[in-house]
């Protein structure tokens, strides 16, 4: 997840018409300075925050502001980082979330293809099993086997006009029965003998 960058434009506001400009402008950034960490706060926003202050003449009224900010983000318990304030009256604060977003919170990882977005093709997934069924049966005499696969494998597998699980049984003389097991990554199989329950996969891998 990567979070935007945020700009908070600070205006007069209330004490625009008063002839003390630099000591109007001061109070105004100061009160801006604590709602600015406050809607940080609340809000859980992350990422680059960009806050364009009213401009200040004097750089001890500037340290003020910066002060403030950091004063206030002590109350934060997110990861803050605040650089002073330039001369355009700029201060950059980068802000490390809290909670998940929204997406996190109520999605998880796809459990056919783990998060990656791509499945493997069927035609491979039958090569594979093909692949490990020839060296079985070049060293093994048993006719009968479970093949332990994830959903999505299995329905590959019984795909197409003539099913590629029941052209396999005919090829290789070998009965060949499909449990559907969550366990099993996609794309992966478990070849387990019909006859003694045994896991035979890493024998003829």
């Amino acid at each position: 997840h990567t979070e935007a960058m945020i700009v908070i434009d600070v205006n007069s506001g209330r004490y625009a018409r008063s002839k003390e400009q630099e000591l109007n402008s001061l109070k105004t950034d100061l009160e801006a300075a604590r709602e600015i960490a406050r809607q940080l706060r609340l809000r859980d926003i992350g990422g680059i925050i960009v806050a364009d202050f009213i401009d200040l003449e004097e750089d001890k009224n500037r340290k003020k502001v910066y002060d403030e900010l950091k004063k206030e983000f002590r109350k934060d318990r997110a990861k803050v980082a605040i650089l002073p304030m330039t001369d355009f009256g700029l201060i950059q604060i980068t802000r490390q979330r809290i909670r998940q977003n929204i997406v996190q919170a109520i999605k998880e990882v796809c459990p056919a293809c783990l998060g990656t977005g791509q499945l493997t093709k069927g035609s491979h997934l039958v090569y594979d099993l093909e692949s490990w069924l020839q060296k079985f049966k070049r060293n093994s005499k048993e006719r009968s086997l479970i093949i332990k696969c994830h959903p999505s494998t299995a329905a590959n597998l019984r795909e197409g006009k003539i099913k590629s699980l029941f052209r396999l049984q005919i090829k290789y003389f070998t009965r060949l029965k499909v449990e559907e097991a969550e366990s099993v990554k996609p794309g992966e199989f478990k070849f387990i003998s019909s006859k003694t329950r045994k896991d035979l996969t890493q024998l003829f891998d």
